[in-house]
Order: C-alpha cells, then structure tokens, then sequence
C-alpha cells in the first residue's frame, strides 16, 4: 500500500498543463468546424471560440512570464479539485469528436467543456497574482463569462434542443 502524498504541483507545471487545455479547446472547436463545414453559422461561431481559446493561452502566456523563476517553482497553493483535475486530465481531440454525429452533440460537449474546471484553472492562474487590481481581475472573469454566454446562445439560434438534433456532421 502506498500512503505517500503526492507532492503539489509547481506553479510552472500548473501553466504547462493549463496551456494544454486551452490548446486541446482550440483544436477540439476547429475539429468541430471542420464537421460541420456545411453549416457556415457553425464553423463562425466554432471558429470564434477556438479564437478566443488562443487568446486565453496568451493571457496565461503573459501571466506566466511575468513570474519569477522563484514563484514558478513554488507548489501551486489551488483548489485541490482544480489540481487534481490538471493532474488527470486526458485531452484527446479525435477522442472527443469521434461520437458527434449531430449539432446536439457537438452543443452538449461544448456546453460541458465551457463549464468545466478547465475554466476555474483559467481563472485562477490569470487573478490569483493581482493582488491589487481588481478592475482587472474583474475584466477577466467577464470576459470569460461572455465567451461561455456565446454557448448558451448559440442553441436557440438553431431551433434548440429539436434543431440541434437535426443538423449532422459530416
């Protein structure tokens, strides 16, 4: 039996494995694009997210390399969910499109995926080192929230559950 406990994340390999994520997102929005190249509404709307996926990278892009060497070696002090999820994530985008078959389904994996604690990461990492400015703080989770609003939308635009359901992929 093994009772050791796992030692903590650094902060560096905590935004390692948050770039992972968000690059996961973006590649998985353009695969969904792609299946439905049919549907130009879609492939904007998959396309803008995948957009606002690189934007995301480049935010923790930013708060990273403004870090020391120092801080970035330092345990990540997060949410046990919220590492442990950095821990076991598995991101596959060919896993993760190959049973959409339909609009539904590629809706209902977006809806998931946008509400996810891919997102909390994304938070944490981007607020937890400003300390002193909450105007930006606040900007940042807003600007998150309007990303996930564009999910939640985007369903009745097609007919909701009904209509989502009779648009397939390629």
């Amino acid at each position: 039996m093994n009772n050791t406990i796992p030692q903590s994340l650094t902060l560096a390999q905590c935004f390692e494995r948050a770039l992972i994520a968000e690059h996961f997102l973006r590649d998985l929005y353009l695969a969904l694009a792609q299946k439905f190249a049919a549907f130009p509404q879609l492939v904007d709307f998959w396309e803008d997210m995948a957009g606002d996926e690189v934007i995301h990278a480049q935010r923790l892009v930013a708060q990273r390399d403004a870090l020391s060497a120092e801080q970035l070696q330092r345990p990540a002090d997060m949410p046990a969910t919220l590492e442990e999820m950095l821990r076991t994530c598995h991101f596959s985008v060919e896993e993760a499109v190959a049973d959409i078959h339909d609009f539904h389904a590629a809706y209902n994996l977006t809806v998931e995926l946008e509400n996810s604690e891919i997102n909390d990461v994304f938070i944490f990492l981007t607020t937890q080192f400003l300390a002193d400015n909450d105007a930006v703080k606040a900007l940042i989770v807003s600007k998150l929230q309007d990303h996930v609003n564009k999910v939640m939308s985007l369903s009745e635009r097609f007919g909701g559950i009904e209509g989502r359901r009779l648009i397939k992929s390629q």
